[in-house]
């Protein structure tokens, strides 16, 4: 997956390729910091199956911090100016996100996308991108979804 995601890397979808890859990647350094942020709050009931290593998965407020969180400390530790900013997630269900974010690089129009993410506290990473892609507005997730048609 890495493999096909860095050959796309290299048309013109690099800037938004990165990002999935980044924050996916960056996010495997984090979910330590999302179990004890967690572990703050009781426990919500899940139907996913409780492992002690891992934290729940958080609600949508709490996945937008770790999203933007995540990979802003991750660009910043490799030298990338790029950030993201002014997170709008939903949660569909249980660990099951659609965000819509801007994407700010210096000298370059903000750039609004959209993804959805699945929690996966059993991976290395807290969460994986299953799909994403550029909107034309960003205020929100449905502001996004209906710039796409």
């Amino acid at each position: 997956m890495v493999k096909k995601a860095l050959a796309l890397a290299a048309g013109s979808r690099t800037g938004f390729l990165i990002i999935a890859v980044v924050t996916t990647v960056a996010a495997s350094g984090t979910y330590l910091a999302a179990d004890r942020v967690s572990a703050k709050a009781p426990p919500r009931p899940t139907q996913l199956s409780a492992d002690p290593g891992f934290g729940p998965p958080p609600d949508a407020v709490g996945f937008a911090h770790v999203l933007v969180s995540v990979s802003n400390a991750f660009a910043a530790g490799q030298g990338d100016p790029t950030r993201l900013s002014h997170p709008h997630c939903v949660e569909a269900s249980r660990g099951h996100y659609m965000c819509a974010y801007v994407v700010s690089r210096p000298g370059r129009a903000d750039e609004c996308h959209l993804m959805q993410a699945e929690w996966a506290r059993e991976r290395a990473s807290s969460f994986t991108v299953v799909l994403g892609g550029r909107a034309r507005r960003c205020g929100s997730v449905r502001e996004a979804i209906r710039s796409l048609s």
